[in-house]
């Protein structure tokens, strides 16, 4: 999924031909942040509405943090993609509830 009217647009259009050359079909379907939006929501294949892969960006602040960084959370917490690694669930729990600094669980 291709936003045109993004920052993303000009990197969708390198990440394309890069995955071109490693031999994937690629098929950029161009649209607007608001319909992209709406069709990330949508796990169909990609022929009925869903889609593979598409770029986004992040701010440092909004990723620093493991507890609040949208793009490794897992299961029923996960972004758009729905990555399910129970271990990673686990562990960010485990870390997030650690409440001794010397543990070396920083």
């Amino acid at each position: 999924m291709d936003q045109t009217d993004n920052d993303v647009h000009r990197a969708v259009l390198v990440a394309a031909q890069s995955l071109r050359r490693m031999g994937f079909a690629v098929d950029v379907v161009a649209m607007d942040w608001s319909t992209l939006l709406q069709r990330r929501a949508s796990k169909a294949l990609p022929a009925q509405g869903g889609w593979n892969v598409f770029l986004t960006n992040a701010t440092g602040t909004g990723i620093a943090n493991p507890l609040i960084h949208n793009f490794v959370k897992n299961c029923e917490q996960a972004w758009y993609g729905w990555a399910c690694d129970q271990r990673v669930v686990e562990l960010s729990r485990q870390w997030a509830l650690e409440t001794d600094p010397a543990s070396g669980h920083s």
